[in-house]
């Protein structure tokens, strides 16, 4: 909805993919920060209504590659995870030639299909290229508003009491889960795409810790 807070924005796109937090647990690895607190080049790079697709490839001066990590198709309504990688190539002429992927972008959207063409749904789903590229591609009257920054820890959940840590088994927290995939601690945002003024696409958008400093 229109007055979710930035935390309800997050854990509604997360719990499409992980158990939602269980009761009387403090996910203390994502906490919102004002965008003043936020430091270069994060700043530059979440506090806007842009696409982050072009964002990225602005920055890293090539284009971004999508590599779906999971999804979840359920009637009209269809959620990925994701990162967008960018190609290194190796600094010694005695490495392999071959560039190695590196993602700079950790990502949940979900997107309510029923505003699309059927040609829109069908190179979404085919899942070849990154989503901003698709909505420019076909041209679509649409609007980018950013909701809320955030920053993002290693942080485990903590329970809120002696008694519930001896009692309850603690799930990994969101941060955690990031680990696997980008540098910690890292910035990102919640953001919705309206496309012909319709909220069509829910995006959680988390940059890599490291790599934003490499022009």
């Amino acid at each position: 909805s229109e007055r979710a807070t930035g935390h309800d924005r997050i854990l509604s796109l997360w719990s499409v993919f992980h158990d939602a937090l269980q009761p009387g647990l403090e996910d203390v690895s994502v906490a919102e920060v004002q965008p003043e607190e936020v430091p270069e080049p994060f700043r530059s790079m979440l506090v806007h209504h842009g696409h982050m697709t072009f964002t990225l490839q602005n920055h890293y001066k090539q284009i971004m590659d999508l590599v779906v990590l999971d999804t979840h198709y359920e009637g009209d309504t269809y959620a990925r995870k994701l990162t967008l990688n960018v190609n290194i190539h190796p600094s010694s002429p005695e490495t392999s030639n071959k560039p190695t992927s590196i993602p700079v972008q950790f990502a949940l959207v979900r997107i309510h299909l029923q505003y699309f063409t059927e040609q829109f749904r069908q190179d979404v789903v085919a899942a070849q290229t990154p989503l901003g590229r698709i909505l420019h591609e076909h041209n679509i009257p649409r609007r980018v508003e950013y909701h809320k920054v955030f920053r993002f820890t290693e942080a485990k959940i903590l329970a809120k009491s002696q008694q519930e840590t001896r009692t309850t088994t603690v799930p990994l927290s969101i941060g955690e889960h990031l680990a696997k995939f980008i540098a910690l601690p890292t910035y990102g945002r919640v953001a919705t795409i309206y496309c012909n003024e319709a909220p069509a696409i829910e995006l959680l958008e988390i940059l890599d810790g490291k790599t934003p400093c490499a022009e």
